[in-house]
């Protein structure tokens, strides 16, 4: 595959650090990344993220035609391809299965925003994605669209896809939206949320903004 060879390494070790964090289990989750060509590279169907080689990954062009690779492409590709559509800026596309964020996925609603400051930094607005059947068009329609005002979705009852500028980025903004769930269940456990209020939470996306947040 090229110039893609360094990307294909890049991908399976956040790969792997997703499944060693317990992101993904079992067969679950999938990987993509643009390369400088305009192609994708994907983690294969029906493979564990823990233990994946450069030479597992997969590569497709925008429209999912297969152009590399030993193995299938993930069935959830048109996920990825939906976002990388209606988002340019975007070179790769997290989709997993954290248990605090999934618990939250089966409850209808995603964790808050506005209630850790590092994560309107890093991370910003959050959709909900009404559930459709994993791999089907309807649910990469859904995605499609709600990705192009966020940098990050929980989707019902199947985990969450997080975006960013390289595979770096959108994994981080992963273990960030995973923390910030496990950081509001055991606050309202606890009792009654503190928010950041509207002036200092304007100030703070225009911060992340800054910073390089898409």
């Amino acid at each position: 595959m090229g110039e893609a060879g360094s990307l294909e390494t890049l991908l399976v070790e956040y790969s792997k650090l997703l499944y060693n964090r317990g992101y993904v289990s079992s067969k679950n989750g999938n990987v993509t990344v643009v390369t400088d060509r305009g192609t994708v590279l994907v983690t294969p169907s029906s493979s564990c993220l823990g233990f994946l080689e450069p030479e597992d990954v997969v590569e497709v062009d925008m429209n999912g035609r297969r152009l590399a690779g030993k193995h299938d492409p993930s069935l959830e590709l048109p996920l990825h391809l939906a976002v990388y559509r209606n988002r340019d800026e975007i070179k790769s596309v997290v989709h997993a299965h954290p248990p605090y964020v999934t618990a939250f996925s089966l409850l209808g609603r995603a964790p808050f925003e506005n209630i850790l400051p590092e994560f309107v930094v890093s991370v910003g607005n959050v959709e909900f994605v009404s559930f459709a059947l994993p791999g089907s068009p309807e649910l990469a329609s859904m995605v499609g669209k709600a990705a192009s005002g966020a940098n990050a979705l929980v989707l019902a009852n199947h985990g969450a896809i997080t975006v960013g500028k390289d595979v770096e980025e959108a994994c981080m903004r992963m273990e960030d939206l995973e923390h910030t769930a496990k950081v509001q269940t055991i606050a309202e456990a606890l009792g009654e949320l503190s928010r950041i209020g509207e002036k200092d939470l304007a100030f703070l996306r225009k911060f992340g903004k800054k910073s390089g947040r898409d």
